[in-house]
This record gives C-alpha cells, sequence and structure tokens, in this order.
C-alpha cells in the first residue's frame, strides 16, 4: 500500500527525537570527558589547546541541540496539546464504548509522550551536568586566559539546552505530569 511509505508511523516521529537526544548526550558525555583531561597535561600550550578544541566541541554540541529543538519544535511540539486532548477523549471512550481497545490507545499515546518528555529531560539534565564538570577540573592550574575561558563556558552551561513543547513550554517529566493530571 502506498500510504505505508507516504505516511510516517508516530513510533518513528517519537523514537527519532528520543535517538537523536541520546546522540546528542553522548557527545556531552565526551565533551565532559575532554574537559576533565585538559588540565593532565605538563605544558600550557598543549592545555590551551585542549581548551580550544573543547570550547569549539561544546559550541558544536549547543549547535546540534538548537537543531534539535527547532525540528522537535516545529514537528512535535504540538503533541503536548495534542495528548492532553487525546486523553480526555479516551478516558470518555473507555468509561462508555470499548475499555480495551481505549486503554491499548491510551498506553500507545502515554508510552509516546513519556519519550518524548523523557528525552527532553536527559537533554536538560546532561546539558546542565558540563558546569559541573568543568568545575570538578583542575582549572586553578591554569593561566589567566585560561580561567576567563572557562568562566565564559561556565557562564553558558548554565542555560540548558531544551526541546519545545509548542504550547505548554519544554518536554520534561513536569511537563508529562501536568498532561497526565489535566486530563
Amino acid at each position: 500500500c502506498l500510504a505505508n511509505y507516504i505516511i510516517t508511523s508516530s513510533a518513528v516521529c517519537c523514537f527519532l527525537p528520543f535517538e537523536t537526544a541520546e546522540l546528542l548526550i553522548s557527545h556531552i558525555g565526551y565533551l565532559k570527558e575532554n574537559f576533565l583531561r585538559v588540565f593532565q597535561v605538563d605544558h600550557e600550550r598543549m592545555r590551551m589547546k585542549k581548551l580550544r578544541f573543547c570550547i569549539r566541541y561544546h559550541i558544536f554540541i549547543l549547535g546540534m541541540a538548537d537543531q534539535l529543538n527547532f525540528l522537535v519544535k516545529f514537528t512535535l511540539g504540538h503533541m503536548s496539546l495534542i495528548c492532553a486532548m487525546v486523553f480526555g477523549c479516551i478516558g470518555n471512550q473507555i468509561f462508555r464504548a470499548k475499555p480495551l481497545g481505549a486503554a491499548i490507545f491510551l498506553l500507545g499515546y502515554m508510552v509516546s509522550l513519556f519519550l518524548l518528555c523523557y528525552a527532553g529531560q536527559r537533554v536538560i539534565n546532561e546539558s546542565l551536568s558540563v558546569v559541573d564538570v568543568v568545575y570538578e577540573s583542575a582549572w586553578y592550574e591554569g593561566s589567566i586566559e585560561m580561567k576567563k575561558s572557562l568562566k565564559f563556558v561556565m557562564a553558558r552551561c548554565q542555560i540548558p539546552s531544551r526541546l519545545s513543547a509548542w504550547p505548554f513550554g519544554f518536554f520534561s517529566f513536569p511537563l508529562f505530569l501536568m498532561i497526565v493530571r489535566t486530563s
């Protein structure tokens, strides 16, 4: 059937942002490892070279996070609103018509919304954890120029990367609880 090739399944729409968020998180993990290795080198030139690599890589990761946020916002951001309405309608159907079919349908919607919220929460947590790793490194052994650069990195790391859920804010666990409670 031609419709199977044209219409993207809802599972793919929910798994792709989840998998992309996990890829972003693996990049953040590699960045954190490199920040810890910057001050394990004795030569000042090598330290500066490693720090420049970390700063460029951090900028690359922030760009990836912004692209992911843009894609999620315009492709799945409306899902937070739709899920709230669908949960209410399915809840009504559970009590009036086919309880088993409606419960399975509700479970599918809940899993898809949970995957989006889980991915969003993981991106928020991991992007905020970079500042802790930078602070735990031996930054005090660096030159004044390195310390200034690390201040800017730490300031930028305190702004979390997020996945937008169009009408309700950002995909995260509080959003998931709010949608489930209100519907």
